[in-house]
């Protein structure tokens, strides 16, 4: 995993990003290719992608919806969602019930 600060490397990898994974002031960015580590929360990484293809599905994951493919229930009021990489995403409640108003 690569750490990155450089606002040219955070750019870089954010137009092929997954799925971003937050933990305190920092987020995992995954790409097909590699992962980064950059100083920042998810929320303002979250505000930044506003307007975007991406949703937040859990407290600590974003997901761009571009490279989901498949959603299958988890249980009773969750769903997991599945990345084109194979990663399995388990969403939130609330994230589950933004992933079914989407109609995905």
């Amino acid at each position: 995993m690569e750490t990155c600060f450089a606002e040219s490397h955070a750019a870089a990898a954010l137009a092929s990003l997954e799925r971003a994974q937050g933990a305190d002031d920092y987020v995992t960015i995954c790409t097909a290719a590699k992962q980064y580590l950059v100083s920042i929360r998810l929320s303002d990484l979250e505000e930044r992608l506003r307007g975007t293809n991406f949703l937040r599905i859990h407290r600590s994951h974003l997901i761009n919806l571009e490279f989901v493919t498949s959603i299958k229930p988890y249980d009773a009021s969750r769903v997991e969602v599945v990345m084109k990489s194979g990663a399995p995403i388990v969403a939130s409640r609330t994230g589950s019930k933004r992933l079914r108003d989407l109609a995905l």
